[in-house]
């Protein structure tokens, strides 16, 4: 018996959808068991297609702005004690590093922060 190319798309589209509950069940399994592998395999592709993968995730996140920064505002205003409290942990474990940068970046960007707190002079 032929089957025509729609009945077999028809077919496998029912049969996933009955069992995709197992389907799941295997795959978690399968990350689980190789995760290291799939995690090295998935590092040496991002490392050697730099550029491909920056532009892919630049084009992805001009098409989904909105619903990404919807999605970072919830995820901040769910968990917002969770993150103020490792943030406060983060700067207490690395004060003279975060101190450090935090100098640089002002010696390096002098003009732009004064350009900056000009016009908010102004505006007020």
């Amino acid at each position: 018996m032929v089957h025509t190319t729609e009945e077999r798309k028809a077919y496998k589209k029912a049969w996933y959808i009955a069992n995709k509950e197992k389907i799941a069940a295997q795959e978690k399994a399968y990350y689980e068991a190789n995760r290291e592998k799939i995690n090295a395999k998935k590092k040496a592709y991002q490392k050697a297609n730099r550029e491909k993968v920056a532009a892919y995730q630049k084009a992805y996140q001009k098409a989904n702005r909105e619903k990404l920064t919807a999605n970072s505002k919830a995820y901040y205003e769910a968990n917002r004690e969770k993150i103020v409290e490792y943030k406060k942990s983060y700067y207490q474990a690395n004060k003279e590093k975060m101190d450090a940068n935090s100098k640089a970046y002002q010696k390096a960007n002098r003009e732009k922060i004064n350009a900056s707190s000009r016009a908010k002079r102004e505006k007020t």
